[in-house]
Protein backbone atom coordinates (compact mmCIF):
# COMPACT_ATOMS: atom_id res chain seq x y z
CA UNK A 1 0.00 0.00 0.00
CA UNK A 2 1.62 3.60 -0.77
CA UNK A 3 1.57 6.23 2.14
CA UNK A 4 -1.35 8.13 3.09
CA UNK A 5 -1.28 12.19 3.90
CA UNK A 6 -3.67 13.87 6.61
CA UNK A 7 -4.40 17.64 5.98
CA UNK A 8 -5.92 18.93 9.73
CA UNK A 9 -7.67 22.47 9.26
CA UNK A 10 -7.71 23.63 13.02
CA UNK A 11 -8.99 27.10 13.98
CA UNK A 12 -8.27 28.42 17.33
CA UNK A 13 -10.69 30.50 18.96
CA UNK A 14 -9.05 34.04 19.32
CA UNK A 15 -8.30 33.82 23.22
CA UNK A 16 -6.70 30.23 22.87
CA UNK A 17 -4.46 30.73 20.00
CA UNK A 18 -0.69 30.72 21.83
CA UNK A 19 -1.84 27.35 23.97
CA UNK A 20 -3.15 25.95 20.86
CA UNK A 21 -0.03 26.50 18.92
CA UNK A 22 1.72 24.96 21.73
CA UNK A 23 -0.55 21.90 21.79
CA UNK A 24 0.40 21.50 18.05
CA UNK A 25 3.99 22.13 18.63
CA UNK A 26 4.16 19.24 21.41
CA UNK A 27 1.86 17.06 19.15
CA UNK A 28 4.02 17.43 16.23
CA UNK A 29 7.42 16.85 18.10
CA UNK A 30 5.92 13.41 19.60
CA UNK A 31 4.28 12.32 16.12
CA UNK A 32 7.38 12.61 14.50
CA UNK A 33 9.45 10.30 16.62
CA UNK A 34 6.84 7.44 15.38
CA UNK A 35 7.54 4.37 13.69
CA UNK A 36 5.11 5.03 10.78
CA UNK A 37 5.73 8.79 10.56
CA UNK A 38 7.32 9.56 6.97
CA UNK A 39 6.28 13.37 7.34
CA UNK A 40 4.72 15.90 10.28
CA UNK A 41 4.61 19.86 9.01
CA UNK A 42 2.58 22.07 11.13
CA UNK A 43 2.21 25.43 9.29
CA UNK A 44 0.36 28.66 10.20
CA UNK A 45 -1.75 31.09 7.53
CA UNK A 46 0.16 33.93 6.89
CA UNK A 47 -2.79 36.19 7.14
CA UNK A 48 -4.41 34.52 10.07
CA UNK A 49 -2.38 33.28 13.54
CA UNK A 50 -5.48 31.43 14.78
CA UNK A 51 -5.89 29.53 11.66
CA UNK A 52 -3.16 25.98 11.54
CA UNK A 53 -2.62 22.98 9.05
CA UNK A 54 -1.50 20.10 10.08
CA UNK A 55 0.37 18.29 6.89
CA UNK A 56 1.36 14.30 7.44
CA UNK A 57 2.58 11.57 5.90
CA UNK A 58 2.36 8.48 7.12
CA UNK A 59 3.70 4.74 5.84
CA UNK A 60 -0.27 3.06 5.99
CA UNK A 61 -3.64 3.21 7.32
CA UNK A 62 -2.17 0.69 9.96
CA UNK A 63 0.30 3.57 11.20
CA UNK A 64 -2.48 5.80 11.05
CA UNK A 65 -4.45 3.77 13.37
CA UNK A 66 -1.56 3.63 16.04
CA UNK A 67 -0.83 7.09 15.92
CA UNK A 68 -4.92 7.92 16.81
CA UNK A 69 -4.18 5.34 19.83
CA UNK A 70 -0.84 7.25 21.48
CA UNK A 71 -0.78 8.55 24.63
CA UNK A 72 0.51 12.02 23.22
CA UNK A 73 -2.51 11.78 20.78
CA UNK A 74 -4.81 11.00 23.15
CA UNK A 75 -3.85 14.33 25.37
CA UNK A 76 -3.97 16.46 22.43
CA UNK A 77 -7.37 15.79 21.76
CA UNK A 78 -8.08 15.82 25.50
CA UNK A 79 -5.90 19.30 25.86
CA UNK A 80 -7.75 20.76 22.54
CA UNK A 81 -11.34 20.82 23.28
CA UNK A 82 -13.26 24.02 23.75
CA UNK A 83 -10.33 25.77 22.43
CA UNK A 84 -11.24 25.52 18.92
CA UNK A 85 -13.74 27.10 16.41
CA UNK A 86 -13.34 23.48 14.09
CA UNK A 87 -11.15 21.05 13.14
CA UNK A 88 -11.29 19.31 9.50
CA UNK A 89 -9.51 16.53 8.32
CA UNK A 90 -8.81 14.85 5.19
CA UNK A 91 -6.97 11.98 4.81
CA UNK A 92 -5.54 11.42 0.87
CA UNK A 93 -4.24 9.21 -1.07
CA UNK A 94 -1.75 10.21 -3.93
CA UNK A 95 -3.25 9.40 -7.18
CA UNK A 96 -0.80 10.35 -9.77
Amino acid sequence: MESLRIIAIIKSNRENVVEVSEILKSLTEDSRKEEGNISYSLCEDVNDDSLFVVIEEWKSQEAIVFHNSTPHFKLFQQNIKDKTEYITIKVLKQVL
